[in-house]
């Protein structure tokens, strides 16, 4: 869990509506989404 809250905290996080987008700054994308698949992906994450 650490890890993936050291990674959250190196990367950006966009709220715009409906749409998200997070790009990380550590070489590895932890994710990356669109409106279509950002809750599957964060459901998967935590």
């Amino acid at each position: 869990m650490s890890e993936i809250f050291k990674r959250w905290k190196n990367a950006r996080c966009v709220f715009n509506g409906d749409f998200y987008s997070v790009q990380t700054y550590s070489g590895n994308g932890l994710l990356g989404a669109d409106s279509l698949g950002s809750n599957d992906l964060l459901q998967s994450i935590f």
